[in-house]
């Protein structure tokens, strides 16, 4: 299955890049990168209603996002980021991939 264009340029200009791999750089350079992916996608579409909420775990509060589909949804979608609780952000990059497979899908994510 192909990518996406946007998806496809952003991993071309990786390729591309000059510089030191992701896992050779330090969180804080690495959440640079983070900002300018954001960019890259923007908010995603719309969905029927949003929920942000804050659940407690064993090493403290972490938040979640729950998008439901305007349809009566069939399924639903847990989506766990890869970032390893040191990259990524709910609301620059995640809220792209939730809101897209929620409004795609039909599917609360």
């Amino acid at each position: 299955m192909p990518l996406e264009p946007t998806s496809e340029a952003f991993l071309a200009e990786l390729a591309a890049a000059e510089g030191p791999p992701l896992h050779e750089t330090t969180p804080a350079i690495a959440r640079i990168g983070d900002l300018v992916a954001a960019g890259m996608t923007g908010r995603g579409p719309a969905v029927g209603s949003v929920r942000n909420l804050e659940l407690d775990g064993r090493g403290g509060s972490f938040r979640v996002r729950v998008l439901t589909p305007e349809a009566d949804p069939q399924a639903v979608v847990v989506y766990f980021h890869g970032g390893g609780w040191v990259l990524g952000d709910i609301d620059l990059q995640y809220d792209y991939v939730g809101s897209t497979t929620t409004s795609g899908a039909s599917w609360p994510t």
